[in-house]
């Protein structure tokens, strides 16, 4: 009888540590799909680039996202998936836009155009109410690097499916954390 309830014990401790290595393996496999997401970027001087943010798994019917730069600035806010230049900074006025129509698709990256020096660095993009940020280095240099292989860089490029996407960037030569 003695060792019954030591046996029963044990049981429930290791039912324990298996739920809660399960529970950890869970959490481990969600983090790594909500975590900050990077990659690096290159542009030129006067170019323009496209600072890619594309969510893949099902989102709300409202979607809220802000573009933030490495000072914490305003590049671009979607509100309710409408783009809200109201509080973008100065330094992005004009310059920064993204692609409304690719929303629905999980699409929020956005265009800089007559890229400057001071442009270069971490930018970030948080999708709000799904726990999603993706983080985008831009490296920005002064003069221009031509590619045959690098594919357009329009919206078109970035709504195609994720196995596209990442392909395009591996071809590129953009590096995917």
């Amino acid at each position: 009888m003695k060792y019954e309830g030591l046996n029963d014990s044990w049981r429930r401790r290791r039912r324990w540590m298996s739920d809660t290595g399960s529970f950890t393996f869970w959490m481990l496999i969600w983090s790594l799909n909500n975590a900050v997401c990077g990659l690096d970027v290159e542009g030129s001087v006067g170019g323009s680039v496209v600072l890619p943010c594309i969510y893949s798994d099902p989102l709300p019917s409202s979607v809220s996202v802000y573009w933030r730069d490495k000072d914490d600035l305003s590049v671009l806010d979607i509100v309710k998936s409408s783009e809200n230049r109201t509080s973008q900074h100065q330094r992005f006025r004009g310059r920064v836009s993204s692609f409304p129509q690719l929303y629905a698709k999980g699409n929020f990256s956005v265009e800089m155009r007559d890229l400057k020096p001071e442009d270069q660095g971490p930018y970030e993009c948080e999708v709000l109410r799904v726990h999603f940020k993706r983080k985008v280095t831009l490296k920005v240099s002064d003069f221009l690097k031509v590619s045959p292989t690098r594919p357009s860089n329009t919206a078109a490029d970035w709504s195609s499916n994720p196995r596209t996407v990442i392909s395009a960037l591996l071809v590129s030569g953009f590096i995917l954390f």
